[in-house]
Parts: C-alpha cells; sequence; structure tokens
C-alpha cells in the first residue's frame, strides 16, 4: 500500500511539474541528469533523451557551453548551489537566455544523493538589459560629442557623470568632479544662488534652468545656460538628472550681429543697384522695398507699403507669383527663374514686360521663415533682343562628326579599351570584340609599337600634362590594310586627383602622309630639274621681271576690283533695304483695310510677310559679307574663351529651350578683329543650335590645340613660319552628306529646303570669309553622328611665336 502511494504521489508531482511555466530537472551525484520534465521538448524543441546524463550540454551556445559547465563541475564539487545564465536552443527563435538553478540533496549521513534544478526562461530580460546597455553607450557616446557640456546626477543630486566636454573645457577631473564637487568651478558669490536653486528642484522634482557663470582650465568665467531636466521610471518617480551647460557668449554676439546684419541688409536693398523687397507673413505684407522695386511695380510707396503685395499689385495676383511665394515661404528653398514674364503697370495701362527673378525665404534668428526676400531685374530689352536673333541661334548644329575622327577610351582599372566603330574598322576588330592593352597592339606595326608605349608612358607619369599624342601606322587585321593613325588624348583625373582612364580621338591621316610623301617626291625632283636649268633661266631674268610688273599691275587692279564688288554689294543691299520695307509696311496696310478677308487672300498676304522677311534677313547677310574685307581693320589680343562665353550668354535663351550642352575650355588669347571673331563664333555656334537632331539633346564642344610645325606643313595656304591655332565646332547633329561637305561655304548655298530650317546660305561663307581674312583655313567633316568644323587662325598676326 505504501509503494502505491509514493506511486500516486510521483504521479501527482510529475502532473504538477509539467503544467509549470519552467522546466524541472534531476541530477545524480556526477552531474548526469536523471530525469528532465516535458517542457524542455514541448518548449524549446530538444528531445528528453538526447538530453539526459551530460547531454544537455550540446543544446547549449557554443559560446556560453563552457562556462556553463565549469560552473557546474564546481558546485559539484563543492556542493554548493548552482546558478548562471546561458543561452540554449529554441525550435522558433534559434537560441533563448534561461537562468539555471540547482540544489543539491543530501541523505541522513550528509551526502550528495541527487541534485534538483530548474530552467526559467529570462529571454525577453536579458534582450531589455542588453538593449539597455546599448542605449546608455549610445546616449554617453552621443554626450561625449554634443558641444554642450553635460552630466547625469542621482535621484538626491550627487553627480555621477561628466561628458568630455566638461572636462575639456574646467580642467578638472571626474575625482574632482563627484558628486558636490562642481561646485569649485562656480563663482563664489553666485554659488548659493545656484545651490538655492538646484536644491529647490530636486526637493520639488521640477526641472532647472539658470544662467551662471562657470571657470574654465585658463581661470577665466564663462557664461553658460544651465538647463537641468528630470529622467522619471514608468511608476513616474525620478530616478536620475540629466544637465546640459551651454556658452553662451557667441550667442550674445550673435545676435548683436544678427541686429547689425538686419540693419545692414536694409541698408544694402535700400541702396541696392537691382530692385528689392522684403514681403512679410503668409500675406505678403511690403515691410521693405527700394525705389527700384516700386519702378518695376509701377506703383508708388504710398500705395504698397504695410500693404499685401497682391491687395496693392491685384494685376500680379493671377499670373502664378503667389504660388511661388507659397512653395518659398512653406519649404524654405530658393527659387530662380530667367525671363519671367509678367504683367505690371506702366505709363497708366498694362505692358508685357521680363524679369529675371529670385525668390528667397527670409528667416528670423531662430531660423523660422517669417517672409520672402525677392529681387528682380527687368531684362524686356534683353529677351526682345534674344526673341528677335531666335532664328539666327540654330544656325551652328553638327560640328563633331563631320571631323571623321574616331573615338576611344581606355579604363587603367580593368585595362579594357572601348573604341567606336569606326576605329574598329580601321584596326580589323569586329563590334562586339572585347579589346584589352595587349590585344590594341597587335594591329600597330611592330617598328612603331615603342611610339605608342612612349607617349602612353607620358600621359601617364604624375607632373606631365598628361597629353597623349602620336602617330603611327597599322595593318587592317581584317584585309591587310595599311593606315596611318594620328592619336590624340588626355589623362582624366577621378576626385582623388589619380589618373582613372585616358580618353581621345584618332584620325585616318594616310591620304595627307602620303601626299607629303608625293609633294616631297616631287620637290626634289623639280629642285633636280631647276638646277639642271639653271642657266636657261638666268637667260629669262629681264622676261621674268617683266612679268612680274604686269602681275603687280593686275593685282592692283584685282583689289581695286574686289572693293568696287564689296561696294557694290553693300549699295545694292542696302538700297534693296527701303522697297523691302515699302513692301512689307503696304502689305500690312492693305491687310487692314480689306478687314475680314477669304483663307485664300490671307494665305497670299502671309506668303508675300514671309517673303519679304527672308528677303530682309538675306539683305542683312549680304551687308555683312559685303563688309568682311577686314582691310582696315585693326588687329588687337582676343580672348576666344570671353568672346565664347559671350556668344554664349547671346543664345542663352535658344540653348535653355533646346537644352543644348555646350562644353569648351582653354581657348586661347590670339590677334584679330575682335568683332569678326565675335561674328565667327556666333554664327557657328547658331548653326550647331539650327541643325539639330530631334528627340536629342544638342551637344557641342569647343577645342582649340596649337599646331605643331609638322602639322602646320599639312596645310600649303598657310603660312609655314606661323603658329597657328587648330578651333574645332563639333556637335551631334544632322550631318552633311559627304557630296555636299565642299559647297557648305559657297555664299547662297541652302543644303535644305526653307520649309524645313530658316536661313539664307549665307552664315557659313561669312565664317570663311573671316577665317580668310584671318589668313587661315576653314574645313568640315561629318557623318550621321554630327559635324566638326576645323578652324585654323594664325596665333600671332605678324610674325611666329617661338
Amino acid at each position: 500500500m505504501k509503494d502505491s502511494m509514493e506511486k500516486k504521489v510521483d504521479i501527482d508531482f510529475m502532473s504538477i511539474v509539467n503544467t509549470l511555466p519552467l522546466v524541472v530537472w534531476t541530477a545524480a551525484p556526477d552531474g548526469g541528469l536523471t530525469y528532465i520534465s516535458q517542457q524542455w521538448q514541448d518548449i524549446y524543441g530538444n528531445p528528453l533523451d538526447e538530453s539526459l546524463g551530460n547531454g544537455w550540454a550540446k543544446f547549449v551556445h557554443p559560446e556560453d557551453v563552457e562556462n556553463a559547465a565549469v560552473l557546474w563541475a564546481n558546485s559539484l564539487k563543492t556542493g554548493q548551489n548552482y546558478e548562471t545564465e546561458f543561452r540554449v536552443q529554441h525550435k522558433n527563435t534559434g537560441y533563448k537566455w534561461i537562468l539555471v538553478r540547482a540544489i543539491p540533496k543530501y541523505n541522513a549521513e550528509g551526502e550528495i544523493i541527487s541534485w534538483n534544478g530548474s530552467n526559467t526562461d529570462v529571454n525577453d530580460k536579458k534582450v531589455s538589459e542588453e538593449a539597455a546597455r546599448k542605449s546608455e553607450e549610445r546616449f554617453r557616446a552621443m554626450a561625449d560629442n554634443i558641444p554642450n557640456l553635460a552630466w547625469m546626477a542621482n535621484a538626491d543630486g550627487w553627480i555621477y557623470w561628466y561628458n568630455k566636454k566638461w572636462y575639456d573645457y574646467t580642467g578638472t577631473t571626474p575625482e574632482q568632479m563627484e558628486g558636490w564637487g562642481w561646485q569649485s568651478v562656480h563663482h563664489p558669490a553666485e554659488l548659493p544662488h545656484v545651490l538655492e536653486g538646484w536644491r529647490a528642484s530636486i526637493k520639488n522634482g521640477e526641472a532647472f534652468e539658470m544662467v551662471f557663470p562657470i571657470k574654465g582650465a585658463n581661470g577665466k568665467f564663462k557664461q553658460f545656460l544651465t538647463r537641468v531636466l528630470p529622467v522619471k521610471d514608468e511608476s513616474g518617480q525620478i530616478h536620475q538628472w540629466f544637465g546640459s551647460n551651454t556658452d553662451i557668449t557667441q550667442q550674445l554676439l550673435a545676435e548683436k550681429a544678427i541686429k547689425e546684419s538686419e540693419q545692414n541688409l536694409r541698408n544694402v536693398i535700400l541702396q541696392s543697384p537691382v530692385a528689392m523687397c522684403i514681403l512679410k507673413g503668409k500675406k505678403y505684407i511690403v515691410e521693405l522695398a527700394n525705389d527700384l522695386m516700386f519702378e518695376l511695380w509701377g506703383k508708388s510707396a504710398s500705395e504698397l507699403m504695410s500693404r499685401p503685395i497682391f491687395d496693392g499689385l491685384p494685376e500680379a495676383k493671377d499670373q502664378g507669383f503667389e504660388a511661388l511665394l507659397d512653395g518659398v515661404y512653406n519649404s524654405g528653398e530658393k527659387f530662380s527663374a530667367y525671363g519671367v514674364p509678367i504683367s505690371l503697370p506702366r505709363n497708366g495701362k498694362i505692358e508685357n514686360v521680363y524679369i529675371n527673378l529670385v525668390y528667397e525665404a527670409y528667416r528670423e534668428p531662430d531660423g523660422s521663415i517669417s517672409g520672402v526676400l525677392a529681387v528682380a531685374t527687368d531684362v524686356t530689352e534683353q529677351v526682345n533682343a534674344r526673341k528677335k536673333i531666335e532664328e539666327a541661334e540654330t544656325f551652328l548644329r553638327g560640328a563633331i562628326e563631320l571631323a571623321n575622327l574616331g573615338t576611344w577610351t581606355i579604363d587603367l582599372k580593368t585595362k579594357i579599351l572601348d573604341y567606336d566603330a569606326r576605329l574598329r574598322n580601321w584596326f580589323g576588330f569586329s563590334s562586339d570584340e572585347l579589346i584589352d592593352v595587349e590585344k590594341a597592339y597587335v594591329p600597330i606595326i611592330e617598328e612603331e609599337r615603342y611610339l605608342v608605349k612612349e607617349s602612353m608612358i607620358h600621359a601617364l607619369t604624375p607632373g606631365t600634362d598628361g597629353i597623349y599624342n602620336v602617330e603611327y601606322k597599322i595593318k587592317n587585321l581584317k584585309d591587310g590594310s595599311i593606315k596611318i593613325i594620328h592619336a590624340q588624348g588626355k589623362a582624366v583625373l577621378d576626385d582623388k586627383n589619380e589618373i582613372y582612364k585616358i580618353t581621345g580621338t584618332a584620325r585616318d591621316v594616310t591620304n595627307e602622309r602620303n601626299i607629303e610623301i608625293e609633294l616631297t617626291r616631287q620637290v626634289k625632283e623639280r629642285t633636280e630639274e631647276l638646277a639642271a636649268s639653271n642657266e636657261k633661266l638666268q637667260a629669262t631674268n629681264e622676261e621674268i621681271a617683266a612679268t612680274n610688273e604686269e602681275l603687280e599691275e593686275s593685282n592692283v587692279k584685282l583689289h581695286s576690283s574686289n572693293a568696287e564688288l564689296e561696294q557694290f554689294a553693300y549699295i545694292a543691299s542696302h538700297d534693296l533695304q527701303e522697297p523691302v520695307r515699302k513692301i512689307s509696311t503696304f502689305t500690312q496696310m492693305l491687310e487692314k483695310s480689306l478687314g475680314n478677308i477669304g483663307e485664300k487672300s490671307k494665305n497670299y498676304i502671309e506668303k508675300i510677310n514671309s517673303s519679304t522677311e527672308r528677303m530682309t534677313v538675306l539683305i542683312r547677310d549680304v551687308l555683312a559679307y559685303s563688309q568682311l574685307s577686314g582691310i582696315n581693320e585693326i588687329y588687337d589680343r582676343v580672348n576666344l574663351n570671353q568672346i565664347l562665353e559671350e556668344v554664349i550668354t547671346d543664345f542663352e535663351l535658344s540653348i535653355e529651350q533646346k537644352h543644348a550642352i555646350i562644353n569648351y575650355s582653354g581657348l586661347p588669347i590670339i590677334e584679330a578683329i575682335p568683332l569678326q571673331m565675335s561674328q565667327l563664333f556666333s554664327n557657328m555656334l547658331s548653326n550647331s543650335l539650327k541643325y539639330s537632331k530631334d528627340g536629342i539633346l544638342p551637344e557641342i564642344n569647343i577645342t582649340a590645340d596649337l599646331l605643331s610645325e609638322e602639322e602646320v606643313i599639312t596645310y600649303p595656304t598657310l603660312n609655314h613660319n606661323k603658329s597657328y591655332y587648330k578651333i574645332q565646332f563639333s556637335d551631334n547633329g544632322i550631318g552633311i552628306k559627304a557630296e555636299q561637305i565642299d559647297r557648305i561655304f559657297n555664299i547662297f548655298q541652302r543644303l535644305h529646303a526653307k520649309t524645313e530650317y530658316s536661313g539664307t546660305g549665307i552664315g557659313l561663307s561669312i565664317c570663311k570669309k573671316i577665317v580668310v581674312n584671318h589668313h587661315g583655313y576653314i574645313s568640315a567633316n561629318s557623318n550621321d553622328d554630327g559635324t566638326v568644323f576645323n578652324i585654323i587662325l594664325p596665333r600671332h598676326f605678324r610674325k611666329r611665336v617661338e
């Protein structure tokens, strides 16, 4: 019966154990588990049979198992209670923290006969403690890096931590400052007042704020704004205080500076050479405005000052400006725009004007936005002028591809070369073939590969100009044809000022070099013939002298004829303007007098107007062409960078409308006729803009290089004793057909119907005449990817630069 009762007690005990939210286990005196409750498997997913004996250790986290085993062995040896925390496998979360406790069970002789233990889930507590620890670390790291002095105190005011800024400023140590040691750096006269306030805050549990001096490491006092806040626990009890001390010396100085700055701003606005005003509040009340702004508004100060701007200027309310002001006021983001149209009062009526406009948030010292600062410039005349020449802005399209250049890039990191289709064709590489440095050398004639290597080394050497410039022969890998290639490139630097690629162009100069060879042969042959016939030439000296006199007389007549021709073109063009103007005027009068007319008549009138407009442009261009003799012009030092920037400014509206990209740099200073250089660059840029491709953003590149002596010699019409610059205008426009290249510089030559592109066919002929006036040379290359214009101009007008 006793055994039956004990079995019943065990069954009841096991039932109770299996309902507990923790794991219960027993172990033998040697530490091996003899029993473990069902929760070990149900909650943690660890098999019971595998956990008996010392099998439980394999379910402990590898980082924790050694410490758990050492402590368990110590308890088994000493009989002390076992208590530790470690992580064990969990079926859902990988590992969980448990608190393990065990106590020994003794027999009547005082010997340990078993151990009773339990495992309690403390994972949430451990996670919370870890989070709290990391939070504390983050807080201390943050507090050490804030610009203020900072500290923490217990609930009773005992300060136990200061940040680094406190020690740096006061020159004290933690031992000196702990507790109430901070009193040593306070001014004796202020300390009683500080203590009274601080103790009152501790007693009442209220925040503390006070301004008082604190002594620095240099022995000098500075005024600090001190704020202390209580930190409360979940029950609302204060468990610590957090305090900060802010040096307000600079703040006071800043406040003074702000006041001075505000006054200076007012003075700047009132004395500004452009229209400026300050509009305050969401109603944009006119707080301050200079005379130029009132003039732009077309209102007097008495009509607008201290009034909402749109109450005093209702004409502008519905033109979108209120929304622009709202955007700046609400976002704080600056708004600027060029050539904004607006209707404003002028001379007793509403007129359309154009302004450059800047709206910027007006901020108070604390950074809050309280209004909008407006700056405006009346650019009506400039915009109208640009509109009148808008057609001329489209003349400068299509310069790059006309040069028939191949392009290449070397990625120094990957050692891979990127060749365009033209270069791949010249070298014999297929369109999809990957070209590395080793493969790139294969088509180069072996005897000339060293030239390429030397030039590449020069470009890659730090401290050099980074220029790659070399000429070499290649043998096409597919058809075996020989070409002479002139390659140029430039090392490109990254943001670390290190070369990461070289990019450039290559040109097929085979024909040019063959011509040079042939010319050299012919010169040698002619020299020999001349030497053989020297005696014969002696006999004809008198005849040559006479011929020279005739030639000189012919030259005088030719100059006279050219002058008369230019004068005739000028007079003819000038005299033609008057009847054209009359045709236009009488056509307009006729249209007004006829009143409502039919579509057919209206079409006739529009054709007359269109014809007169084209005739006017044509006459203007002829006049310009006739005035380009350059004989009596004064040559001066001309900065081509400055000329180009002025031209770009003139074409700003067209560039913005087409979203064109203009790239240029390093244009030289030369001796030239300034006005003609401006006209040359204007015509070239206009041409590229006009002949841009639909759906592709125009990109125009302007570069300049000083020609070498060898390069100058390749141009027979140039003076080989002078220095010349080659200026390239390249674009990605519609290009020019090969058979039309020779016609583009002839006067009145048009390659497109007038319905497709406007123009008179004179623009490029003007460019050619300007270049010829300067004893230069102009040519063009083109393909489907665009056009390249090559303009060669002398560096100095009188003599060569050595």
